[in-house]
């Protein structure tokens, strides 16, 4: 009987049989390594939702003109969300729109704390207008009246602008002004508490180093032209410009050559 069975199985006398290989035997293994990897994601997404990294904690610095109330007001709706949800660099371009802000740094601190660092526009020269004094930036930007630094009362005074109030940029017509305070800074530092810059005139920048200095008369195209060789013979122009009060200014547009001015506007040199 035994021999009739394995004729029809086809087997061979003095063979045993051999049972068939599973197919595939790599799939059972692959599957358990996906849903593990599954599992793990799952339990780590759920972790870093998990009330333990959501913003607790907000800090700002670097803030001196502008109050931090303003940049709170930008980012209280982030108290909550969960901290490795936030797109960090959204949130600092939204920041660098606010007016005196130059540039943001914002920074994940584990486990719950957001840090944001400021850093603001400098002011370079001071503009009068009729709703209050703004500062203005060697971009050109006037920022917006807020929180007074020490410093502001020693910067230049730019005055006789084109620019009206509300303005966020400086006219072009109203820029040689903050290129002859830089031009000023290059060539001997920064100017002194009281120097004013006068845009009236249409051919040329008044510039008053100082309450008790001589007017300078720069060109309007390119108001370093002869700076340098003023400030190495200021003493003496000095002198001469308040020698029996007959000198009040110097004309620096003319290369090459510093000329005295009278007080009857005759250039002499």
């Amino acid at each position: 009987m035994r021999q009739l069975l394995r004729r029809i199985r086809g087997d061979q006398p003095g063979k045993t049989r051999r049972s068939r290989p599973a197919r595939w035997p790599w799939a059972a293994g692959a599957f358990a390594v996906i849903v593990g990897i599954l599992l793990v994601d799952y339990s780590a997404g759920a972790l870093a939702r998990s009330e333990v990294f959501r913003i607790q904690t907000i800090t700002i610095a670097g803030h001196q003109r502008l109050d931090a109330s303003r940049i709170e007001i930008e980012v209280v709706k982030l108290y909550g969300t969960p901290i490795f949800d936030l797109d960090l660099d959204d949130l600092r371009e939204h920041l660098q729109k606010i007016p005196t802000v130059e540039h943001a740094l914002v920074a994940r601190r584990l486990p719950d704390t957001l840090d944001i660092r400021i850093d603001e526009r400098r002011a370079l020269a001071r503009i009068p207008f009729r709703s209050g004094t703004l500062m203005v930036d060697s971009a050109g930007f006037l920022f917006p009246q807020g929180r007074q630094s020490p410093s502001d009362g020693d910067l230049p005074e730019i005055r006789g602008l084109r620019t009206v109030p509300g303005s966020k940029q400086l006219v072009s017509g109203d820029r040689p002004g903050l290129a002859a305070i830089e031009a000023l800074w290059n060539v001997n530092g920064r100017p002194p508490p009281g120097t004013t810059i006068d845009l009236t005139p249409k051919d040329k920048i008044v510039v008053r180093p100082g309450e008790n200095s001589p007017q300078m008369w720069l060109d309007r195209d390119e108001p370093a032209r002869n700076l340098e060789s003023l400030f190495a013979w200021k003493n003496s122009i000095h002198e001469l410009s308040s020698d029996r009060g007959e000198n009040r200014s110097v004309d620096l547009r003319t290369p090459h050559r510093l000329n005295l001015v009278p007080r009857d506007g005759t250039a002499a040199r």
